[in-house]
């Protein structure tokens, strides 16, 4: 009796190591397939990279922005717009983010401004997002469907106590489905060394 008794409790742990081995496999690789993030293009001579996590809007002006900075002359205000378009095209989609701390459109933001920034936008616009780690988020969320530039204008704007002249721009956007978000605002950038920074949102 002891004998069978030992055999089906051998038999149960190994199913429960087996199980447990399974369980923790399938949680470890689709970890590792959410962080397996790659790049799949870069401008050379900046630091701007697109990566294979992004919307087909974001790669379409990504190669816009490519453009603009490999022509012989660069146009700042064209410049200024697409920066804006890629800014837009990533921060308010929020569809595609893992969880509310997956915050969009961090590269064009003035970095000494983007702990608040992210701060902020985990507090407002990304604060209800559910987390999608295993890819099974119901929730829907906002995607963004294309990007408007309604004006630009340069502008002389103030950062960190100097002076710079920067651009004004207008813009917005349409979403897949209308779920009452934010499709409008106007955002001021300057150029600091040879890269335009988003600095404050109307």
């Amino acid at each position: 009796m002891k004998k069978k008794l030992s055999k089906i409790s051998l038999l149960i742990i190994i199913i429960l190591i087996i199980g447990s081995s399974v369980i923790a496999y399938k949680y470890f690789k689709k970890d590792n397939n959410l962080n397996n993030v790659k790049v799949v293009s870069k401008i050379d001579g900046y630091k701007y990279k697109l990566t294979n996590n992004k919307t087909a809007l974001y790669k379409k002006y990504f190669v816009g922005l490519r453009d603009i900075l490999v022509a012989k002359e660069i146009d700042d205000e064209k410049y200024a717009k697409q920066i804006v378009k890629l800014f837009i095209a990533d921060f308010y989609d929020l569809d595609s983010k893992i969880s509310k701390t997956d915050i969009g459109g961090l590269d064009y933001i003035y970095p000494k401004a983007l702990d608040n920034f992210k701060l902020n936008a985990q507090n407002t616009m990304y604060k209800y997002i559910e987390n999608n780690v295993y890819n099974n988020r119901k929730q829907l969320l906002p995607v963004v469907k294309s990007v408007t530039i309604i004006n630009s204008n340069t502008t002389e704007l103030e950062v960190d106590n100097q002076g710079y002249i920067g651009y004004q721009v207008e813009a917005s956007w349409l979403y897949d489905k209308d779920l009452g978000y934010q499709n409008k605002a106007i955002f001021d950038l300057v150029k600091i060394d040879k890269y335009y920074y988003i600095i404050k949102t109307e």
